[in-house]
């Protein structure tokens, strides 16, 4: 699919409500990116909206008008090329994680960004943001170098996945390459912008959400569907997996979500080596409009075999149903076991 610009940047509010926050109910985690703190790694913290940041603190020197980062790949560069957009998206904790898959003969890896620079921000709009330079301004700047256009695959995590992919569908729209979103930030309550609400998630986008049962971002979002639902005597119990899945649009046959109850905000570096080769392959497989229904039946066995991870694949199908392949030691995995998995 070749990857061009929308050619118009209107775009209109999704249909489903899980799509935008209701009103009076505004999302409640984000990463505190103007406040001070201490650590300078893409492991960032939760805050409630009670939570003063103060000014932004100084931060490293980062160029705007270039924000490519370097490759990693070390091999003819024929290879379809994974780039990584790095605020958020772990560069310095798992930097051996994405190393490796950069010498891999399948994957070249492209670093775009980096994290703690000066527009390594959330914007205005979000709780404790900040006017430009922000992530909003950073996405243009990716637009304007037509960093897409030479990707095969997105790899975006945190805050990357809640502001920077959501601008890239802005003007991609069913162009936008393959993506795979750490911590599922594009699929939560994004705050509304200028009145209007957050870009649509594209119908044909071809999306793999890695989320995490010790992830800070499941607790806001299940603070966020309490609070929605609070007078309601029929909602039924918060599922994270369920949460995720009505944010994707009804008719996209192309989601696929990796929920595993170990997982950190920050992926474990063994899990992540785990999931990343085996989820580039699947989406590239969806691309082709073929079904990646064996990669991820690859990728349930790797992780169960592991015995370390417990959780879930769920994918789409082309009816539109989802299909769930669990995985590790819980009862939902006898049958996966005694078959010899």
């Amino acid at each position: 699919r070749q990857h061009t610009p929308a050619t118009s940047r209107q775009h209109t509010p999704a249909t489903s409500r899980e799509h935008t926050p209701q009103p009076g109910v505004q999302p409640r985690f984000c990463v505190a990116a103007c406040s001070p703190s201490p650590r300078l790694t893409e492991s960032v913290m939760f805050f409630p909206p009670t939570f003063s940041g103060g000014a932004a603190p100084p931060l490293p020197s980062g160029s705007l008008g270039s924000v490519s980062s370097g490759s990693l790949a070390s091999s003819p560069t024929t290879r379809p090329q994974v780039t990584v957009i790095a605020p958020g998206a772990g560069t310095q904790c798992n930097a051996l994680v994405y190393k490796e898959l950069g010498l891999s003969p399948e994957f070249k890896v492209e670093i775009v960004g980096q994290s703690r620079a000066p527009y390594d921000r959330y914007p205005a709009q979000w709780p404790e943001g900040c006017q430009e330079p922000n992530l909003e301004s950073f996405s243009r700047k990716v637009v304007e170098n037509r960093v897409i256009d030479q990707s095969k695959w997105l790899i975006l995590g945190s805050r990357g996945g809640q502001v920077v992919l959501p601008c890239l569908w802005e003007v991609y729209n069913d162009g936008i390459p393959p993506a795979i979103v750490v911590n599922g930030g594009c699929a939560m309550a994004l705050p509304r912008r200028d009145g209007r609400a957050p870009p649509a998630w594209p119908e044909r986008a071809v999306t793999f959400l890695l989320l995490g049962g010790q992830d800070y971002f499941k607790a806001g979002c299940e603070q966020e569907y309490n609070a929605r639902y609070a007078n309601s005597r029929e909602a039924p119990p918060f599922d994270y997996v369920r949460y995720t899945r009505k944010h994707a649009p009804k008719t996209n046959r192309t989601t696929a979500i990796l929920y595993v109850a170990e997982m950190e905000h920050m992926p474990q570096a063994p899990l992540l080596a785990l999931v990343l080769p085996h989820a580039l392959r699947a989406l590239a497989n969806w691309e082709r409009l073929s079904w990646g229904d064996e990669h991820f039946r690859a990728l349930q066995e790797t992780l169960h075999r592991a015995g370390c991870w417990n959780g879930q694949v769920s994918f789409t199908t082309e009816t539109g149903a989802w299909k769930n392949l669990p995985f590790g030691r819980s009862a939902a995995c006898t049958n996966f076991a005694r078959a010899g998995a």
